[in-house]
């Protein structure tokens, strides 16, 4: 049986939404508004890493592959909701909020990319 959590997401999304949030802070620190030009290439870069891991896999299936994209995006957006209702003003009060929102966006992730690889991996196996 196959892990319960994709480390090698894990670590992407614990290294990449820091640099996120890390921009977002800096630009409220200094009472500018983050334009999304400067941060969604930093987010979608984490969807490139993981299509080159979809790309490097032979039996995870590109529909289950899609199914894990799409979910995230959801993910990401409910995520961003929560994100947005923190303010900036107190930022070291916040500091384990963030901490606890990026580790669970990361268990999150990490979660649903393995349970679509192994439902792949299953299909593929009976069809075998």
């Amino acid at each position: 049986m196959l892990k319960r959590l994709d480390i090698f997401v894990f670590w992407t999304i614990i290294i990449i939404v820091p640099f996120v949030l890390i921009i977002t802070v800096i630009g409220a620190l200094l009472g500018c508004r983050i334009r999304p030009e400067i941060v969604l290439p930093l987010t979608y870069s984490f969807y490139i890493i993981i299509l080159f891991r979809f790309f490097n896999d032979n039996y995870f299936k590109l529909k289950y592959f899609l199914g894990y994209v799409f979910s995230s995006f959801i993910i990401d957006r409910i995520l961003g909701i929560f994100v947005k209702k923190i303010s900036f003003s107190l930022f070291s009060s916040y500091i384990f909020s963030y901490i606890i929102i990026v580790v669970g966006m990361a268990l999150l992730h990490s979660f649903l990319f393995q349970l679509f690889k192994e439902i792949s991996y299953k299909r593929n196996i009976k069809s075998l």
